[in-house]
């Protein structure tokens, strides 16, 4: 198992026995709380759906600061079954991540049939040294790795913490809405 599935398992866990309750219903806002326990905040998230988006927030929120969608999500769309890749795009920017960078560095060298040792000996150093994104793009082009680099996308993806705590949320939301 990836890290990744680890952190979307642990997240998962997290919300697992949470409850949806209705904190505002009018015409143009609606706002939910998913709470470890009636009557608690602590721990909480709470969803605010509004003519300009959704507000994700709280103890639990995805991230400290909470998140707000594009203008085209509402109510409707959240409550369906997405793909999490879908749902992080409308929420969250992407950010440098490590240990993606070292995995698509491994991705590469298995479908490599040049540079395959130079490659997993930098997917072993990032992993070691926490490299960051700056190190990186100098060592892939001192290392003649262009071609992986020219969309400036490796290694950047959703930051994996705040993404699955944002698709737990939404899971658990789809579960527990058609109750109210």
């Amino acid at each position: 198992m990836d890290t990744l599935q680890q952190y979307q398992e642990m997240a998962d866990r997290t919300f697992a026995n949470h409850i949806l309750t209705v904190e505002l219903d009018t015409e143009n806002y609606k706002a939910y709380m998913l709470r470890a326990k009636p009557g608690e905040r602590m721990n909480g998230v709470l969803l605010l759906f509004c003519p300009e988006g959704i507000v994700i927030t709280g103890d639990h929120g995805p991230d400290i600061n909470g998140c707000i969608s594009s203008r085209t999500c509402g109510l409707d769309w959240f409550r369906t079954t997405m793909d999490g890749e879908y749902l992080c795009g409308k929420f969250l920017d992407k950010v440098w991540v490590p240990e993606y960078a070292a995995q698509c560095l491994r991705e590469y060298a298995e479908d490599s049939d040049q540079d395959k040792d130079e490659m997993l000996d930098l997917a072993r150093r990032i992993e070691e040294d926490d490299m960051s994104m700056f190190d990186f793009y100098n060592e892939m082009k001192d290392i003649a790795y262009s071609y992986l680099t020219d969309g400036g996308s490796i290694g950047y993806t959703y930051d994996w913490i705040v993404r699955t705590k944002l698709i737990a949320i939404q899971r658990r939301f789809v579960e527990l809405f058609p109750a109210l």
